[in-house]
């Protein structure tokens, strides 16, 4: 079984699809896909819109 802490790099737990990816995606679609990363790549990390992305996501790949 994995140990909570190492899984923790500088605070942050790593996902399968980390947070700070989101902005890399920008370009990958259309108009609407680049209005939803512009929205969700502002936001904490913990704000409910950035982990719904997030786990988006990890269920599309």
């Amino acid at each position: 079984m994995v140990d909570v802490n190492d899984a923790v790099l500088d605070g942050k737990a790593e996902l399968f699809f980390p947070a700070y990816l989101i902005p890399s995606l920008r370009d990958l679609r259309g108009d609407s896909w680049r209005e939803l990363v512009d929205r969700v790549s502002v936001l904490p990390d913990t704000h409910p819109d950035s982990l719904a992305f997030v786990l988006m996501m990890m269920i599309m790949g």
